[in-house]
Order: C-alpha cells, then sequence, then structure tokens
C-alpha cells in the first residue's frame, strides 16, 4: 500500500489529520477478490494523539466471471458512485474511505464491520434480516425516482445466467441424466424437469416484480450490529433482479442441510412480512420460490454428489434435494 494514500485513508475516515501509522494486517476471505486485509494498529494524529483503528483494504484483479465478462467492476462501480444513498437507517453497505481502479485491477479501503455474521446468525436473526430487507426492497420499488439517478445499477439477469453456465457442464448435464446419479426417482426428475423446461420457467419468473439484489446473498455477506444490517460483496450479480431471487439464495446457501426447511418456512413469510410495508404481494399468484432454488442450487448438488468421495458425502446430497423437493407453498 502507498504511504500517502493510506495516511489519506486513514484521516478520512478518523475525521483528523493523520501523520503516521503502525500497520498490521490479517487476511480474509474475500470470496472471490484476490487480496482482502484487515488493517489495524495505531495512528498518530497532528496533535500527537494515539488513534486505534481498524478498516479493510480489498483488491481486485480482473477477471471472467463465468456468468457475465463485463461484470468483474461491478463491485468498485458501486463504491465509486452515489449507490450508498439507497440505502436506510435498516440496511446498507461499508462506508468506502478511498477507491482506485486500472485496467487490470481495483482496490477498495472500506469500513470494518464489527457485527454478528456467518454461522453466528441465528434463525431468528435471519428472519430479521429478511424482514428489513424486503422492506428496503418494497422501497426502492415503489419509489424508483430514488433510483433514478444512480446509473451504475444494471439489470443483470444473473440467475438465468449462471444457471445456463452450470448447464453447459457437460459432465455435470449428463451425470444428472445418468445411473450413477442414484437418487430417488422423484428427486432427480424434479431437477430433470426444471432443466428440460427452463425457458418457460424463466418466462414465469420474468413476470415477477423488478427489485434491487444483491446477488451473493448469504450469512457470510450479512452483518448485523445494532439491529442494522451490513451486506458486503456487492459483486458481479448485483443490480436489477426478480423478487425472491435472493431470499431463494439465503435459503440454501449454508452447509447446514438439515436447517434449509426451516428457513423455507420462517424466512420467506418475513421478507414478504417486510415487503408488504410498500408492496401488495396479494397480488402475486406464485412467488417461484422453489423454482429459484432449484435454478440456484440444483446443478451444485449435482455437481457435489458426482465429486463425493464417500457414501456419506453423497447422503448428504440426497438430503440436500429431500429437503428440496418437501418445499410447499409459502402461504401469504
Amino acid at each position: 500500500m502507498e504511504q500517502e494514500t493510506f495516511l489519506r485513508v486513514l484521516t478520512k475516515m478518523l475525521g483528523t489529520d493523520i501523520i503516521r501509522a503502525s500497520v498490521e494486517t490479517t487476511h480474509l476471505r474475500g470470496g472471490m477478490s484476490d487480496n482482502v486485509k484487515l488493517v489495524s494498529g495505531k495512528a498518530e494524529t497532528v496533535e500527537c494523539k494515539s488513534v486505534p483503528y481498524k478498516i479493510i483494504f480489498k483488491m481486485q484483479k480482473k477477471r471472467r466471471p463465468p456468468a457475465d465478462p463485463d461484470f468483474w467492476v461491478n463491485e468498485y462501480n458501486f463504491y465509486a458512485s452515489d449507490f450508498h444513498k439507497l440505502f436506510d437507517e435498516k440496511v446498507r453497505m461499508p462506508k468506502c474511505y478511498h477507491s482506485e481502479i486500472s485496467n487490470d485491477m481495483y482496490t477498495l479501503w472500506l469500513e470494518y464491520i464489527d457485527g454478528v455474521s456467518g454461522t453466528d446468525l441465528t434463525i431468528g436473526n435471519l428472519e430479521y434480516i429478511a424482514e428489513v430487507y424486503g422492506r428496503f426492497q418494497g422501497k426502492l420499488h415503489k419509489q424508483p425516482e430514488l433510483t433514478e439517478s444512480i446509473g451504475c445499477v444494471r439489470y443483470t439477469g444473473f440467475m438465468q445466467k449462471y444457471y445456463n453456465f452450470k448447464r453447459n457442464q457437460k459432465e455435470w448435464y449428463d451425470y444428472l441424466r445418468s445411473e450413477s446419479f442414484d437418487v430417488p426417482v422423484l428427486f432427480k426428475q424434479m431437477l430433470i424437469e426444471i432443466d428440460d423446461n427452463k425457458e418457460a420457467v424463466f418466462e414465469k419468473i420474468k413476470r415477477l416484480p423488478i427489485v434491487l439484489h444483491h446477488g451473493d446473498f448469504h450469512a457470510g455477506n450479512m452483518f448485523l450490529h445494532d439491529n442494522e444490517v451490513i451486506l458486503i460483496d456487492w459483486g458481479d450479480g448485483a443490480g436489477w433482479g426478480y423478487l425472491g431471487e435472493d431470499i431463494a439464495n439465503l435459503i440454501c446457501d449454508n452447509p447446514n442441510i438439515e436447517s434449509w426447511d426451516e428457513y423455507y418456512r420462517k424466512l420467506i413469510p418475513a421478507y414478504l412480512k417486510g415487503l408488504s410495508a410498500y408492496m401488495d404481494v396479494s397480488k402475486i399468484v406464485n412467488f417461484y420460490f422453489k423454482e429459484m432454488i432449484i435454478i440456484s442450487h440444483g446443478y451444485d448438488i449435482v455437481r457435489n454428489h458426482m465429486l463425493a468421495q464417500d457414501r456419506d458425502t453423497k447422503e448428504k446430497q440426497i438430503t440436500a434435494l429431500q429437503k428440496i423437493y418437501e418445499m410447499r407453498d409459502v402461504k401469504k
């Protein structure tokens, strides 16, 4: 990191002139990012006061996402724009203190979030998050003037593009239809039926309202702090999408497969309750949550079953399919 830039970042973050600082770095998990670090230490002000600090440094090199090769700078565009103005007192993204971009890389200096995240989030926490997130999406849908000046928010069609990418992996496609994929016939047919009728399924989903969506909405990308929901990693799939995409992902993008049915029963009603503050969801005949879950995770389950080295791992994939198969229509 450049020392001059670093001191400017600390000055902006701490609201006072910083002349020097000690530095300790810890590598963090960063999804598709090449380098995410927690940078911490003590900063010295011009008044010779010592101030502790924590900040996140994120570096992303140019890459070619499988779903859309032009979206690798999506996150940078969000942080470098007025995108943060769309958020409210309950839902937001981390503050960005500095951003830079070149032809093949961008860097971000972001607020460090001290909150509950990942597997530490309880089902009650997630219900709360689903409700306030639904309310946030509903508000933006009801007030489109809030987003008109934010040019970086585009329709991504990420769910369909990423599904097509996975479907076009011939090895996965063939395994789904092979005898080696030895799962109960009803479960296999559930996946094949969506696969064989994907165009008709997507046409139905496209009748749903368009909302701002995160695109990688799972517990590891959310923090809960003092009833405030802070969402990180606004990456490739973030932008305009269809109502319910994010919640469908939240339900099954967690390693505790046994909890999927509970997530389905509790998170969707909480989400719809939040939406109802601004939208009349009673007019929506079908939300297609189950179809979205199959689209988002069906081929992942097929791949995991194919690559499993032992029977226990294969059985987990069968359990996942059973949980999805048993999901019933959500009552409004």
